[in-house]
């Protein structure tokens, strides 16, 4: 990059900044924080834990592991790790573990990693609980309330106009309303009128 130069007698010149010394930016970098107050300013910002981080380079111990140095005070910051891994495979056809490889340092990892579905909990239940599809174990935290298949509502007996339904899976009943089949309305003394329910015979009056 050409920086503008001004000389003594006022007149100016563009000069490369890669030949001011002879680098590259880094290079210019390690020049300017020779001069005293740049020098100052970054031990300044150091100690406020602004640090002027090179770059990241292998630590040499590990494959995975890298370091970087702050430029002004050399301090090294925490080493981080960046592992190459590859696919996740399941060490058992009985269960659900599986493991990881790193290509670069052969450092492994483990999991279990279920297939969850919902399942009846049983032939004669309406329950639902987690099952995993590949080793059959059950979410203990997992249980539904029940899911009915209810049928067609119906009268409880041929005595009473209370309607009730079955679950067509687990039988399981439930009592709803009444709901009366009423006749026609039939004349009494005076304005008094009553009717008759054709199914439990009950009387209403109105």
């Amino acid at each position: 990059m050409a920086a503008w130069h001004r000389g003594d007698r006022g007149s100016g010149h563009a000069v490369d900044a890669e030949h001011l010394g002879g680098g590259s930016r880094a290079g210019a970098w390690e020049r300017a924080k020779t001069k005293p107050e740049v020098h100052v300013i970054g031990q300044v910002r150091c100690s406020l834990g602004l640090h002027s981080w090179g770059v990241w380079q292998n630590a040499g111990q590990a494959p995975c592991t890298s370091i970087r140095v702050c430029r002004i005070c050399g301090v090294e910051d925490d080493p981080k790790e960046e592992h190459a891994w590859g696919e996740w495979t399941f060490t058992s056809t009985h269960d659900c573990a599986q493991e990881r490889t790193c290509d670069r340092c052969e450092r492994r990892e483990t999991q279990v990693a279920h297939y969850w579905v919902w399942e009846y909990e049983s032939a004669d239940s309406c329950a639902q609980v987690q099952i995993c599809r590949r080793c059959r174990r059950v979410n203990p935290n997992s249980r539904q309330m029940a899911d009915h298949r209810w049928g067609s509502w119906e009268y409880e007996s041929p005595t009473s106009c209370v309607q009730i339904r079955y679950c067509r899976r687990c039988h399981e009943p439930n009592r709803g309303q009444e709901v009366h089949r009423w006749g026609e309305w039939q004349q009494e003394q005076g304005t008094r009128r009553r009717r008759v329910c054709t199914h439990c015979n009950r009387t209403d009056h109105g």
